[in-house]
């Protein structure tokens, strides 16, 4: 909820307000009917709240989980009794000293999964927290960029991305540069990094297609040059990347396009096409073709991959990467 008397629209009005209304007013969360849309129960938290909202049936109750400022927030539905409650013995603290609150926190089997540095401001860099949804107390955390901030900085206004079917985390961070792709052990909670790709840079949520046995991931992949004093311009290039999901390997890669909004996700369509919009207005189309023998229409610009890219010339996923130096765990 935006501070009492602003008129900013967007994604960022909440934040963007404070200086000249004051604080934002503790959230209120609302069960509509999704048919009439009239109301059925309101709750008013305890605190305000930024982030997104994830909402997962478990049981016979409905929980929605959202990223408060130092700690997770739990929403109980019962559709029975029609009533909303904000559960007060699911509080796990998931912020560290150093970082900033996370995006939407991601539900993935018996874990919710918590990213950090959502916003501006962090000194360390972004980790993933896993908190189990049967006892918040049992927590578990990686930091696959170590505890030493880069010139960058650190910044994740998507969250992660999860494969449900695989068990696998898929985080990235458009300031500090990388994506991981992070194997959960749903019995222990535990994090282990599969494989690295150092130079995809991306803000996007990372979308996973195809069957289990063969998941490709995709999402836009940021221009080399691209740095963290690029990020209020809108002016930098990017291209949309096909990855296989079991190794990070290249697939296939456009050519770099106009840079697209912060913290989206391309748009999955019909027969394989990929839809994105760029902040300049334009409507991209994409889509992978398979390698034939006949020819094909020409497309302006040229993509960055084509049926004769060798592998060796593209930039290479590195497998089971050893972790770098972690940052002490949250005590107290």
């Amino acid at each position: 909820m935006r501070s009492t008397g602003c008129t900013t629209q967007g994604n960022y009005a909440m934040q963007q307000c404070i200086a000249k209304y004051g604080p934002q007013p503790a959230t209120t969360v609302v069960a509509v009917d999704p048919v009439t849309l009239q109301s059925i129960a309101a709750i008013k938290l305890d605190q305000t709240l930024d982030s997104r909202a994830t909402i997962v049936a478990h049981g016979a109750l409905t929980y929605m989980y959202l990223a408060g400022p130092s700690a997770g927030v739990r929403i109980i539905w019962d559709p029975q009794s029609k009533t909303l409650t904000q559960d007060s013995t699911w509080t796990p603290a998931y912020v560290s000293p150093g970082e900033t609150t996370g995006d939407a926190p991601i539900p993935l089997g018996d874990w919710v999964i918590f990213n950090t540095n959502a916003g501006s401001g962090a000194t360390v860099p972004q980790c993933i927290v896993a908190v189990s949804q049967a006892n918040s107390n049992t927590v578990q955390r990686i930091c696959p960029w170590g505890a030493t901030l880069t010139a960058n900085g650190s910044q994740q206004p998507a969250s992660v991305s999860v494969d449900p079917e695989t068990n696998l985390i898929f985080a990235q961070d458009w300031f500090a540069g990388g994506v991981f792709a992070i194997k959960l052990d749903q019995a222990t909670g535990h994090m282990a990094v599969q494989w690295s790709r150092p130079d995809w840079r991306t803000s996007d949520y990372l979308a996973s297609i195809g069957t289990k046995d063969h998941r490709v991931l995709l999402s836009t992949y940021f221009s080399p040059n691209f740095t963290s004093a690029d990020a209020s311009t809108g002016n930098w290039t990017e291209s949309l990347i096909w990855v296989d999901q079991a190794t990070g390997r290249t697939l296939a890669q456009s050519a770099f396009n106009s840079a697209t909004a912060v913290g989206w996700m391309p748009e999955l369509g019909y027969a394989g096409r990929v839809y994105t919009l760029t902040l300049k207005g334009n409507l991209n189309i994409y889509a992978v073709s398979a390698c034939t023998s006949s020819s094909t229409a020409a497309f302006t610009p040229l993509s960055t991959t084509t049926c004769a890219s060798g592998a060796s010339g593209l930039p290479a996923p590195v497998a089971s990467p050893p972790l770098p130096l972690q940052p002490a765990p949250i005590t107290g």
